[in-house]
């Protein structure tokens, strides 16, 4: 089975099919803080227009030194990338695995891009009853030189790995000389998200690569900014195949300014770990769903009745809310959807028209 590429965020193509101003949409498609961008990047950018006519510093070095200040890592450990994406890609490219293990559903770019470099894919089903476990013996024939990816929290489920599993699966693919790519895009909307990440362990494990985002938890989807944290070696190999310019002049100065903002990140915090409560326990009490407990910036719903996931994104969709249809991820079919977290207006709209959609359905 192919992986079908797809994903949320698409406002135009939506616009083009519904009829509906594209900023008219209530959006809970893409994974974006609702409360961002901080407003220091617009003013950061405005006060440097005129570095549009001028080329971005190929090094990166003022935003890796910020980042790396953040993240508490030594800079040759990092790279950045247009968003955490082009690094995935840019690491198949270097390191050219012949077969590539994914835990599915899970973000589709991954498969995508092993895919690119004539990879051979082994899907793993996730199971358990919150979709985030696989066993280990599953990977038992994994050999040196291939690469397994776990996203963390799991992108579209929104669970985190049991951290005595992730314990295990480093030192298993050490073993073998496996890569073990952790994806922590959405970890940082976590307020133990420190204490959760796997990224001080690069220096330990030569075969541990970390992606990392800053373009989801600090809203600049436009400029977009990702980073790849791994052992020396790898970086400076990574360093030699990346685009020079691989990140714009804004995206650089929108980095160190937000990274700046603590402000910022601690209202952030404490509005998803109220807000994400806020959501699912009001989806909890709405008959046909079930919605799964969420770690991230975002929920996973099942959908219990005979209503489909697509046709429930074409109902929300012609009442101006988009929402993530799940089908074209691996094992998911028509039956589960993922809402983002929005402010607290926004949520209790797509709420009501949730109850009222199901309601009908239940009669």
């Amino acid at each position: 089975m192919q992986y079908i590429r797809k994903h949320g965020g698409n406002l135009k193509e939506a616009s083009e099919i519904y009829d509906f101003p594209v900023d008219k949409f209530l959006d809970f498609s893409a994974n974006i803080n609702p409360l961002g961008p901080p407003p220091i990047v617009y003013e950061i950018i405005k006060e440097n227009l005129t570095e549009i006519s001028r080329y971005p510093d190929s090094r990166n070095l003022e935003l890796k030194k910020a980042l790396a200040a953040h993240l508490h890592i030594c800079q040759n450990n990092l790279i950045l990338g247009n968003g955490a994406s082009e690094l995935i890609f840019l690491l198949v490219n270097c390191l050219r695995p012949t077969k590539v293990w994914i835990p599915n559903p899970t973000f589709g770019e991954y498969e995508v891009a092993a895919r690119g470099v004539g990879a051979e894919i082994i899907r793993l089903p996730l199971g358990g009853e919150n979709l985030n476990n696989f066993q280990l013996d599953q990977l038992e024939s994994i050999k040196s030189g291939e690469m397994i990816f776990i996203c963390n929290p799991n992108n579209p489920t929104g669970q985190l790995y049991n951290r005595e599993f992730i314990t295990s699966l480093i030192r298993f693919t050490e073993k073998k000389k496996a890569y073990l790519v952790i994806d922590e895009s959405f970890l940082d909307f976590l307020v133990n998200n420190e204490e959760l990440s796997w990224r001080n362990n690069i220096c330990k494990h030569s075969h541990l690569i970390i992606l990392y985002s800053l373009t989801k938890f600090f809203a600049i989807p436009g400029l977009r900014l990702g980073a790849l944290l791994a052992n020396e070696e790898l970086i400076s190999n990574l360093d030699k195949l990346r685009d020079p310019w691989n990140v714009n002049v804004f995206a650089q100065l929108a980095g160190v300014a937000a990274l700046k903002d603590k402000n910022f990140i601690k209202e952030s915090l404490k509005f998803f770990q109220e807000e994400k409560d806020f959501v699912y326990e009001k989806l909890i009490k709405i008959p046909g769903l079930h919605p799964f407990k969420p770690s991230a910036n975002f929920i996973f719903i099942k959908l219990l009745t005979s209503i489909t996931s697509t046709e429930i994104c074409d109902i929300l969709a012609r009442q101006g809310i988009l929402v993530r249809n799940c089908n074209s991820y691996p094992y998911l079919g028509e039956k589960y959807l993922r809402i983002a977290i929005k402010k607290r207006e926004d949520n209790l709209k797509l709420i009501d028209s949730l109850k009222i959609i199901m309601a009908q359905e239940n009669d």
